[in-house]
């Protein structure tokens, strides 16, 4: 047996265990982070709300690959309950997608002058600065550009218009649902009916794509925060990461002209997933808060990774962050990745911060 016959005969055996794997190690990363978010209330307020919202959806793509990578590998073939699954990875990560959008949106249409008006406190009161006097933020939703709830009220909904119309095409207008789940998992949909039109599912992603890439140049050649909101990490982060998502309507297209190749997707989708997990698992450890957090008894990677498991399975009380301030929004403290300062700014801004 040659190296494509193994690939062929055995990619089930093979592409399984390493998703498992991966989303394992994955989602104990987020689960770390949404026990760090939960058990301190100062990352529970104003922009920390999107961002522990987004960890959440991230760890429910991460235990939905899991589950499913689990049941392919115990070929466990019930077609309906797969489907279940497969329609709600779809809302999730499409949710994930919208979530980048919207918050790319907000970062160019915002700037830093104009968010300082907005002050927070202890309480998770907040009110706009004006000429007219403050305004509560607790009376409703707003919509406004400024709305923080509007950024994850309006994902969440279109998500859910989405998923309902994914599962009304995939159980109404596809003659067998379950069919290319058999050996195809993950892709967003059987794609063998109606060819290019299971594509307008994938709208999103090319949107993303294209305001990520505008968001990219803007922030790019940035070594530090400016006036406007670009944020280096983040718009590479949101650039690979609709880098990843493009290609999913690319497999689909590909699927659709060479159906009799399956199993070489499989293994392209192992390497789609594990740079998305890569992807966002670097991004999310290497945010500046948490950075912050996890060095609180050394800077070494293993004093903090021991740090980090005595979190997660000792239940270890987690050191207050110092660097907190009051007067803010925390849109920086939530997304800032320690590489877009140098060591000198961020001694500044702990300094200055921790003394309110």
């Amino acid at each position: 047996m040659n190296i494509f016959e193994f690939l062929k005969s055995y990619s089930n055996k093979v592409t399984n265990p390493m998703l498992i794997i991966f989303s394992l190690l994955s989602f104990m990363l987020n689960f770390l982070l949404i026990l760090i978010h939960f058990r301190l209330t100062s990352l529970f307020q104003g922009f920390f709300i999107i961002v522990c919202i987004q960890i959440i959806v991230e760890a429910l793509i991460n235990i939905i690959i899991l589950v499913i990578s689990i049941f392919y590998l115990c070929n466990f073939t019930q077609k309906e309950f797969l489907l279940i699954f497969q329609i709600f990875f779809y809302f999730c990560y499409t949710t994930n997608i919208l979530l980048n959008l919207r918050i790319i949106i907000f970062l160019i249409t915002s700037n830093k002058e104009k968010q300082e008006l907005i002050e927070y406190d202890t309480d998770d009161n907040y009110s706009m600065a004006s000429t007219k006097g403050k305004r509560s933020r607790a009376s409703s939703i707003s919509f406004s550009p400024d709305s923080f709830k509007s950024i994850y009220i309006i994902p969440f909904l279109l998500s859910i218009l989405l998923s309902i119309s994914y599962f009304l095409f995939t159980h109404y207008f596809y003659e067998d649902p379950g069919k290319k789940l058999e050996g195809i998992p993950y892709i967003l949909g059987p794609f063998n009916s109606l060819k290019l039109f299971n594509l307008l599912f994938y709208f999103f992603h090319f949107i993303y794509f294209s305001i990520s890439l505008i968001y990219l140049f803007l922030s790019i050649n940035k070594e530090k925060i400016s006036n406007h909101i670009h944020l280096k990490s983040f718009s590479l982060y949101c650039f690979f990461n609709s880098f990843i998502s493009l290609l999913f309507p690319v497999l689909s297209i590909l699927i659709i002209y060479f159906s009799d190749a399956q199993y070489i997707f499989s293994y392209l989708l192992v390497f789609i997933f594990s740079f998305y997990f890569l992807v966002t698992s670097t991004f999310r450890y290497g945010c500046y808060y948490i950075q912050f957090i996890l060095g609180s008894y050394g800077n070494g990677f293993f004093l903090k990774l021991k740090y980090a498991l005595k979190i997660l399975f000792c239940c270890k009380k987690i050191a207050k962050p110092n660097f907190i301030d009051y007067n803010s929004n925390f849109i920086y403290h939530s997304l800032t990745n320690i590489n877009d300062f140098n060591h000198l700014e961020l001694t500044s801004d702990s300094g200055e911060t921790s003394s309110k």
